[in-house]
């Protein structure tokens, strides 16, 4: 009588959990047709990076974050006067990247 009162328990506390995933799932897929495509701009100020810059910017477009077609994200870089490579390594990667936009700002 036991077992069977315990395997009762379990049988219901699973169909809980089930009810609440599928619930929570719901919910999930209704705020996202409301609030349709969630945005994000990450934007970063540089100067003489060129041994850095890459790595940043690759590991940056590895989140997934930014692989996640769902969401609209955008790396902007404003370059401010480096006088190295950075700049040129910059462009280079808008080739790899659609999403990177890169700004020349030359310090005054």
């Amino acid at each position: 009588m036991l077992a069977m009162l315990f395997e009762a328990l379990v049988y219901v506390m699973a169909l809980y959990g089930l009810i609440t995933a599928i619930g929570n799932l719901i919910d999930s897929l209704a705020l996202r047709v409301r609030l349709g495509k969630t945005s994000y701009k990450l934007v970063l100020s540089v100067k003489n990076q060129e041994e850095t810059i890459e790595g940043i910017i690759r590991s940056i477009f590895e989140d997934e974050l930014f692989r996640d077609k769902d969401t609209n994200t955008k790396v902007v870089v404003i370059d401010k006067g480096s006088t190295d490579e950075t700049l040129k390594i910059l462009h280079k990667l808008q080739e790899d990247y659609e999403n990177l936009e890169v700004i020349a700002d030359t310090e005054k």
